[in-house]
């Protein structure tokens, strides 16, 4: 990321709108949103699942659980979220995809903790919910079907194994109080933190791919993100607007 300031401003913005430009018209994208399959650890659970979404919209559309907002169903669903879960995909590869310098597997949403399959090959691993990921991807691509797994942990026996390892001192508060009948060490994920419950809502500490998947071709380079931010001075001669844009390059030209 780059941060350009007073006149030089506008010359960056318009490269980066014209890159954006350019990039759009040469890139080539494909989304894995849509149909996938999910199972818990030990297969005894098996469903379809649609993405985006999660563990317990994917069960509930099945018939698995009922409405997890009916009385106490918070309490009686608990043991999905100390399960592990995995979502499976296939997909075909374009040659299209191949033909290019760099091909990149995004996930714009992973809850929370999970490590990323392609092909049985590693390619990542992710502990934030809020965040953007890519892989590079373009070697792994066969031609014909594509398996793509998403392996998720337990986020309850995540934080609790992160508390364990940290005894320098204590991170409170460890748990919520007891009439919310939620989860604890909530303080030690970076995951949407009322999940584990609040004064204002029931414990549903999700797991699943709760934003779109994709892949991302391009040659280059690929402009991202580009924002403003204005500031403001004691006069007008310091106002200015820097311009944040965000890159994606292929070193390897």
């Amino acid at each position: 990321m780059s941060v350009c300031g007073s006149c030089s401003c506008v010359v960056a913005a318009a490269l980066c709108l014209i890159l954006g430009v350019l990039s759009g018209f040469c890139s080539v994208s494909v989304s894995l949103s849509g149909k996938w399959s999910l199972r818990n650890a030990n297969g005894s659970v098996s469903v379809s699942a649609e993405v985006p979404g999660c563990v317990h919209s994917a069960l509930q559309r099945r018939g698995d659980i009922q409405d997890p907002y009916f009385r106490f169903n918070d309490v009686f669903y608990r043991w999905i979220a100390f399960d592990n879960w995995t979502y499976t995909a296939t997909f075909t590869d374009s040659n299209q995809l191949r033909t290019k310098q760099e091909v990149l597997l995004v996930f714009d949403g992973v809850d929370t903790v999970a490590s990323i399959w392609l092909n049985c090959v590693l390619v990542g691993k992710t502990d934030n919910m809020f965040r953007r990921y890519d892989f590079p991807v373009r070697d792994l691509l066969k031609d014909g079907v594509n398996v793509l797994k998403v392996s998720l942990v337990s986020p309850l026996l995540y934080a609790s194994e992160r508390r364990k390892a940290h005894s320098a001192y204590r991170v409170p508060p460890e748990c919520p109080p007891d009439v919310q009948k939620g989860e604890c060490h909530v303080n030690f994920i970076r995951k949407e933190q009322s999940s584990f419950s609040w004064d204002w809502g029931p414990s549903f500490p999700s797991m699943g791919l709760w934003k779109d998947v994709h892949l991302e071709a391009f040659d280059v380079l690929q402009l991202v993100q580009l924002s403003a931010v204005p500031l403001y001075g004691t006069s007008h001669l310091h106002r200015q607007s820097p311009i944040c844009f965000w890159v994606q390059k292929v070193w390897n030209i």
